[in-house]
């Protein structure tokens, strides 16, 4: 019988950066963990918001479907007296089916949408949504920056790049390191196969050190060096960059949130003057004192900026998200379960794959 152990003597810090560096890729890893949740959230809230915009926009077309078939009353009254024409009817008549047209295509997004919702926040495609109201009242106030430096270090993918920098910088010290001698301590116990006894009573220990240095490398180990070297080099450009990017997309969302809502109340400003030249239109209209083509023209203009100022204030509520995003730090996850084939057997009998296998656990 016999026991050994060594013990390489870590002279230069090669074993404890090594240790080091690989410490620095787990917290990197955990970084990208949270870099991807927060895109996931970003998904599910740009989605929730398109949901909300394809719903609205159904709304709207069925109160213009409404509106458009009461001017075609209107319109085949006039007719009737000889003020409008019948391509005057016929015009109001193809509004009235690109309108409905419109309200198909938008219960059709809705619909997709809340199947896509479903599938972000990991269930199977349903509709989940469809009473339920997606916008609030007003925009709610703008989160606090804070300093430039806090604001960074928040973001995930600047401490991964980071980190990367550290790890890089751990596994040079290694190559480094390896240039010189190793010094490792051996020790060993042995006995005979004629008594087990032998391994307490007539033992025999020894202990050796011995340090290796390689003789001939062919410059391989100051070529590692120089590697090493050139990926710090190249980890800290990446943290550079990462850097100057996410302040970029910090003041991009800042001003295209600017823009956007001077742009919406611009376009409210718009719909409000486009309704009322919409009623005089009309109302002239009915006392036969302009033609048809008037309140043709302003009544499109008038729903084309209905539909628009639903997109314009979509595109406000994204650009918040952007915002949001841009400034979002990480938080602590739950450890998922593991999946297993139950999972999947649940969400084909749940789904109803049309196959004839079944898939157990």
């Amino acid at each position: 019988m016999g026991v050994a152990a060594s013990y390489e003597v870590d002279l230069w810090s090669r074993l404890r950066s090594t240790k080091r560096a690989a410490w620095l890729d787990v917290q990197a890893q955990r970084d990208a963990v949270d870099t991807a949740a927060i895109t996931v959230v970003a998904s599910i809230a740009s989605t929730w918001f398109q949901l909300g915009e394809a719903k609205d926009l159904l709304r709207i077309s069925r109160h213009q479907v409404e509106i458009n078939e009461q001017v075609l009353d209107i319109v085949t009254v006039q007719f009737r007296k000889g003020v409008a024409s019948a391509a005057d009817v016929l015009r109001q008549q193809q509004l009235i089916a690109a309108t409905q047209a419109q309200e198909t295509s938008a219960s059709e997004t809705v619909e997709l949408l809340q199947y896509m919702l479903s599938v972000l926040i990991g269930k199977r495609p349903e509709l989940a949504w469809q009473q339920t109201s997606v916008y609030a009242s007003e925009l709610p106030p703008a989160p606090a920056l804070g300093l430039p430096a806090d604001l960074l270090w928040r973001r995930p993918d600047v401490r991964r790049a980071y980190r990367r920098v550290q790890a890089a910088d751990q596994r040079l010290a290694v190559a480094i390191a390896d240039q010189y001698p190793r010094l490792s301590l051996s020790a060993g116990v042995e006995t005979s196969a004629a008594s087990v006894h032998d391994l307490f009573d007539d033992w025999v220990a020894n202990l050796a050190a011995n340090a290796v240095q390689p003789l001939f490398d062919g410059a391989q180990r100051k070529s590692e060096v120089k590697r090493q070297e050139a990926i710090v080099s190249e980890a800290i450009h990446v943290w550079g960059q990462t850097i100057l990017e996410a302040l970029q997309e910090v003041e991009t969302a800042l001003t295209q949130e600017r823009q956007q809502t001077e742009l919406l109340e611009n376009l409210t400003h718009q719909l409000e003057l486009a309704g009322q030249t919409y009623q005089r239109n009309k109302e002239r209209f009915v006392k036969a004192q302009t033609d048809y083509i008037r309140v043709l023209e302003s009544l499109q203009s008038l729903q084309g900026l209905e539909r628009e100022l639903v997109r314009a204030r979509r595109i406000l509520f994204e650009r918040r998200v952007d915002l949001c995003r841009a400034i979002a730090g990480g938080w602590e996850l739950p450890e998922p379960a593991l999946a297993g084939m139950t999972n999947v057997s649940e969400s084909r009998t749940a789904g109803g794959d049309g196959g004839g296998d079944t898939v157990n656990k």
